[in-house]
């Protein structure tokens, strides 16, 4: 009888920013849509599933507002790696000197979350899929894509993670390597495959490196 997996162990981090966070304005920008697998919004807080370069990771997020500190539990072999960027993707590296509020509504939203900054995952690949994805089609569409995609391609997140339901993408050691290469299969001559949220600085990059002949491809349902 094979033994089941010892369980993943949680490490604490409390991070006490400059700033009274509103968590849920913040860190909400990372979830895609109501039925994102890799997240989940509770009572007390947020749960985030992702991959880093040291390996997966569930994370808890919970505001101390009496103490305006912020709790971040994590697990898997990730745990480190996330937890040392937890002020990042609270925001507390945006330095909002010099912002102006030009406009009414803007000026409206500033005054009810002066707490808010940009926040910064450290996830580039995860990202850069949803908003390709999201640039494509509609708002609904990309939701349900992308979360087919996590599903299909996806695992189970380590810790609590998984009992949540939480996936952890993978798209660049399954979709991506899997399907590049099963394009560069489909024509003789394409050397270099690169997908990009900003295809004019991409390919002024490409065009001074010498690699200046490339296809494009198109996708379909």
């Amino acid at each position: 009888m094979t033994e089941p997996a010892p369980r993943a162990t949680s490490t604490t981090r409390v991070v006490r920013t400059a700033r009274l966070v509103p968590l849920g304005a913040v860190v909400g920008i990372f979830r895609r849509g109501g039925g994102d697998p890799t997240s989940r919004r509770d009572d007390s807080g947020w749960w985030f599933a992702w991959r880093t370069p040291d390996g997966p990771v569930t994370l808890r997020l919970t505001a101390l507002p009496a103490t305006g500190e912020v709790s971040a539990t994590a697990w898997g072999s990730g745990a480190g790696w996330m937890l040392e960027r937890v002020p990042d993707l609270l925001g507390e590296r945006d330095d909002p000197t010099g912002f102006v509020t030009h406009h009414p509504p803007v000026a409206d939203a500033w005054r009810r979350f002066p707490g808010w900054r940009v926040p910064r995952s450290g996830q580039v690949v995860q990202a850069l899929v949803a908003s390709v994805i999201e640039q494509k089609v509609t708002g609904k569409e990309a939701f349900a894509g992308y979360r087919r995609l996590v599903r299909r391609f996806g695992e189970p997140a380590p810790g609590p993670g998984e009992d949540l339901g939480l996936v952890i993408v993978d798209e660049e050691q399954r979709f991506g390597v899997e399907h590049k290469e099963h394009l560069k299969a489909l024509r003789m001559h394409v050397d270099v495959l690169t997908l990009s949220a900003t295809p004019i600085p991409r390919t002024l990059e490409m065009a001074l490196g010498g690699m200046n002949l490339m296809e494009s491809v198109e996708g379909r349902e």
